[in-house]
């Protein structure tokens, strides 16, 4: 049986390749007198097709950091999704934190800018609590002990 499916990527650059070398055929003063025909501005055209050219570069350019953007949103939105029991009121959520952090003081080191725990608020220690969860560095075995 003939494979006779077609190659549209291959067609459209043979078309673009053809439209470009009938352009650089032409001399810059047909060009001009062509789009003054169509009622076009030359200086206003060759504006608009250079600002599609560094929006095509730019849009190329940032590919990799679109990627990692939507890579970033997805990881995010995977943690947020992560069903984690936590104790039910601040203050065991409060115990399970302070256990945790008698048990592996080098835990400490992710929350240095509050030295002394006092000044965490409940949502700072449930998002701890979230995080250590998701680092592997709690179980559900200690957030059953409350």
């Amino acid at each position: 049986m003939p494979d006779d499916r077609r190659d549209y990527n291959k067609e459209f650059q043979s078309l673009m390749h053809a439209l470009a070398d009938s352009v650089l055929r032409e001399s810059p003063e047909e060009l001009a007198n062509d789009l003054d025909a169509e009622g076009i501005d030359p200086n206003e055209y060759a504006e608009k097709l250079r600002q599609v050219m560094l929006d095509a570069t730019k849009a190329h350019r940032q590919q990799a950091l679109i990627k990692a953007r939507r890579s970033y949103k997805d990881s995010v939105a995977t943690y947020e999704q992560r069903k984690v029991n936590l104790p039910t009121t601040p203050t065991k959520r409060r115990v399970v934190f302070d256990q945790v952090l008698k048990r592996d003081p080098s835990l400490r080191q992710l929350t240095l800018q509050n030295r002394d725990f006092t000044e965490l608020t409940d949502e700072d220690i449930e998002s701890y609590l979230r995080q250590l969860h998701a680092l592997g560095a709690i179980d559900e075995a200690d957030l059953q002990g409350e």
